[in-house]
């Protein structure tokens, strides 16, 4: 469950740095 939520946060992360 952890690892799943660092997973998702490190995508919306990685996301938002290449929409910025």
């Amino acid at each position: 469950m952890v690892r799943f939520i660092v997973i998702v946060t490190s995508i919306l992360f990685s996301s938002r740095s290449i929409l910025a």
